[in-house]
């Protein structure tokens, strides 16, 4: 009996390594056309900029997700949607000796020189998405989006534990130059909010500054700085109480089958 029961977990471990595998897989294919995507849009939008002058502000926070909850009805209950803008930024040339692409090349101590960037996104399980392309060193990106995901535990924990990642790149002679990366902490969207029973009530705006830093830096002199928006479309205060709560009934019962000795299949228990 032993045996079997020793064959059965190492074969159950060997499917979950080739998943894993396959998974990691995936990801890098998608890395390689997120890249692939990353230079066509640096070649057609040196294009259209031809001349670089600075990005005019075209989106309007009075009409946005960020001035008030709306499309409630596009959401079902177990959902949630973050709302996410990259509004500009500002680089710091005297700091480009730190990046070997950036160091040798004239946009170091020359701001005059032509600097075409773009920003990207990562969040969650959601793919890669990018902003609009800007130039100078002061770039206006205004480039807003949206995550909407079914909330679980694993989003739940993920807020609060996790962060979402901006890679920043530099067009270079039509090819996409990683710059560097910074790195939004998710969870003071779950910290700020209040327990409220409002119907009217909005979920907290959070406007910062995240700064740059060369790939494998946290600290130390950046690159330069972007400035975002996040809200939540909905409060999560609420869901995240159920999910504890779904939590503590689930280990309560394990424990219960776990002392009385069973090894007869666990019945579920409903909640009405």
């Amino acid at each position: 009996m032993y045996f079997e029961q020793e064959k059965q977990r190492l074969a159950l471990i060997e499917r979950s390594s080739a998943a894993k595998v396959e998974e990691l897989a995936v990801r890098a294919d998608e890395k390689s056309k997120t890249y692939m995507e990353l230079t066509r849009k640096i070649e057609s939008g040196a294009k259209r900029l031809g001349s670089p002058s600075r990005a005019t502000h075209v989106d309007d926070d009075a009409v946005s997700e960020f001035s008030a909850m709306s499309n409630e009805s596009e959401i079902r209950a177990d959902e949630n949607i973050l709302d996410f803008k990259i509004e500009d930024a500002e680089f710091y040339s005297d700091n480009f000796s730190q990046v070997a692409a950036l160091g040798q090349n004239a946009y170091s101590g020359h701001p005059s020189q032509s600097f075409v960037t773009l920003v990207t996104c990562d969040f969650y399980n959601h793919g890669t998405e990018t902003s609009q392309m800007a130039d100078g060193m002061r770039p206006n990106y205004q480039t807003q989006l949206s995550f909407k995901n079914k909330v679980d535990d694993f989003y739940v924990t993920f807020l609060q534990k996790q962060c979402l990642k901006m890679d920043v790149y530099l067009s270079k002679n039509n090819a996409a130059v990683h710059m560097g990366r910074c790195e939004v902490m998710l969870k003071e969207l779950v910290e700020r909010e209040i327990a409220s029973h409002d119907i009217g009530y909005k979920t907290p705006l959070i406007e910062r500054w995240a700064k740059i830093f060369p790939i494998g830096q946290t600290e130390g002199r950046p690159l330069g700085i972007v400035k975002y928006k996040m809200r939540l479309r909905k409060p999560i205060t609420e869901q995240m109480r159920y999910f504890r709560e779904k939590s503590e009934i689930a280990n309560m019962t394990r424990a219960a089958h776990l002392q009385t000795g069973s090894l007869a299949t666990a019945k579920r228990l409903i909640t009405i």
